[in-house]
């Protein structure tokens, strides 16, 4: 039989990642000088990724550690919640936003160390339609920018240039404001420890701590919470 690994590690080069095998080298190089036996797998696609982690998850590692963005790191998070095992976070994407929400070190040397000093922490997890996320989730306006920046980075653009470009289009045609070409205006359900709260919004942004329509309202909630559109 095998030796199970302490640490499974899933790193994904579809994330911003530069200079990916000398990282690869710098990440193993870190375990093994400090005695700690990981073993370290390589994603080149979402769907590969998702397998992965299925995999880890269903295996006797007790950590799996997620390198990459917040989509990576939400993927492998979505297969580990509820099974008792630790997520470690190495941040080798772009923006990084769940990795500073934590305070990991962004430098990636110092960030595996902190996983393998073990020392570890309670998150929240939210639910949307029945998917987890962990820093944030967007319905409405901010999901159409992001399929419109997405298109134009399949076009060839650079993602800041795609971001901007997106970005001024869902301003022009999606703001509220412009009631001419204003989107559909939905109804959320949000669900926590208090009574249901219906939400009506073009736009709404759920974290595990705050529910927030920018445009109309800002609602706190104590706890993770879970948000659902209301087609009736």
């Amino acid at each position: 039989m095998a030796d199970i690994p302490e640490f499974e590690i899933i790193v994904n080069f579809h994330s911003g990642l530069r200079e990916k095998e000398e990282t690869l080298r710098l990440l193993a190089g870190i375990f093994e000088s400090q005695g700690r036996k990981a073993r370290i797998q390589v994603a080149r696609s979402g769907e590969e990724l998702v397998k992965m982690a299925k995999a880890a998850a269903q295996g006797g590692s007790p950590a799996l550690v997620a390198g990459g963005g917040d989509g990576t790191i939400n993927a492998v998070a979505s297969q580990i919640v509820g099974t008792g095992k630790k997520l470690g976070v190495l941040p080798l994407g772009t923006l990084n936003h769940f990795a500073k929400d934590i305070r990991i070190p962004m430098d990636i040397e110092e960030a595996a160390r902190v996983i393998i000093g073990g020392r570890t922490a309670e998150i929240d997890v939210g639910e949307v339609n029945g998917l987890l996320f962990l820093n944030n989730s967007s319905l409405g306006l901010y999901p159409s920018l992001v399929r419109d920046r997405e298109a134009k980075q399949r076009r060839g653009f650079a993602k800041w240039l795609a971001f901007l470009g997106a970005a001024a289009v869902t301003w022009a045609t999606g703001f509220p404001f412009h009631k001419s070409s204003c989107p559909e205006t939905m109804t959320f359900r949000l669900t926590m420890s208090s009574p249901d709260s219906s939400i009506r919004s073009t736009s709404t942004g759920a974290t595990s701590a705050i529910i927030c329509d920018p445009f109309t309202a800002t609602k706190k909630s104590p706890s993770p919470a879970s948000i659902r559109r209301d087609l009736s």
